[in-house]
């Protein structure tokens, strides 16, 4: 007779779950008699089995009863046999940097952000965003990049692009229907994030993202080791004057930040 929940009707132990306890169980039955068999005292033999049963009980109601936990578990091991085989193998997405060479003169991205061009020329990419709940215009911030680009040393050299393109993200949407979903979420509150979301859906505006990008080129360098010296110098102070100008910087790290966001301006600038 299948055991059944009184409030789902669904059976209470999935079929990994009996399969788990039978294993227990049969594992415990050999257990012990093997230990008879092999001619080990009865009382030694009691003592074990148990422990055994003890352990067996604790595991079973804490590693599979839970069937959430259960599954998670089961999900564990699969995946730990794949990767100890080798079959679990992640590729994660790159951007070649062959596919930028012929718009920039890019050589290489180093581990901390510094890229070495061809000729021995090395700068660091930016990602800026000014700051978008200031009081001045866009005069008063031009005027405050021009004075930050003034205060640069003459070996110092730095560009500001920025862009527009089509935002087709879906992603505040989403979230309000994530919390529209809400178990024990009141009407009054459904009703009230159902409004929000017809109100940004049914707006036929075109909703664009801007992008901004700063380069600064240090000069050139006979080794990769002095160009790392002038960016440590230079960038600290950068950031902090930029800061104060409104605007505020990240520097790019990896070469596939780097890449796409070179790339993806490149292509802008095309259209």
């Amino acid at each position: 007779m299948k055991i059944t929940s009184k409030r789902t009707g669904m059976g209470m132990l999935s079929m990994g779950q009996t399969l788990m306890i039978m294993a227990g169980v049969l594992a415990w039955c050999a257990v012990a008699l093997i230990m008879w068999f092999v001619g080990i005292p009865l009382w030694l033999i009691v003592g074990a089995m148990c422990l055994i049963s003890g352990s067996i009980a604790v595991v079973a109601a804490v590693f599979i009863f839970d069937h959430a936990r259960f599954e998670r578990s089961a999900t564990w091991v699969k995946y730990f046999i794949r990767t100890m085989r080798g079959k679990t193998i992640v590729h994660q997405l790159t951007m070649d940097i062959e596919s930028i060479r012929a718009i920039s003169p890019i050589v290489r991205v180093h581990d901390d952000g510094l890229v070495e061009c061809t000729d021995n020329r090395y700068m660091a990419v930016f990602r800026y965003h000014p700051a978008g709940n200031r009081k001045e215009g866009i005069e008063e911030l031009t005027r405050s990049v021009e004075k930050f680009v003034d205060s640069l040393t003459s070996d110092v050299w730095v560009s500001f692009h920025f862009s527009h393109a089509v935002d087709n993200s879906v992603a505040v949407e989403d979230m309000f229907l994530k919390q529209m979903n809400r178990p024990g979420l009141s009407i009054a509150s459904k009703t009230h994030l159902l409004g929000m979301y017809e109100h940004i859906t049914s707006r036929s505006k075109t909703r664009t993202t801007t992008a901004f990008l700063m380069c600064v080129r240090f000069g050139e360098f006979k080794n990769a080791g002095l160009a790392h010296r002038a960016m440590q110098s230079h960038t600290p102070g950068m950031l902090k004057a930029l800061q104060a100008a409104g605007v505020y910087a990240n520097l790019l790290m990896s070469e596939d930040q780097v890449v796409h966001e070179l790339k993806q301006f490149a292509v802008l600038e095309e259209i």
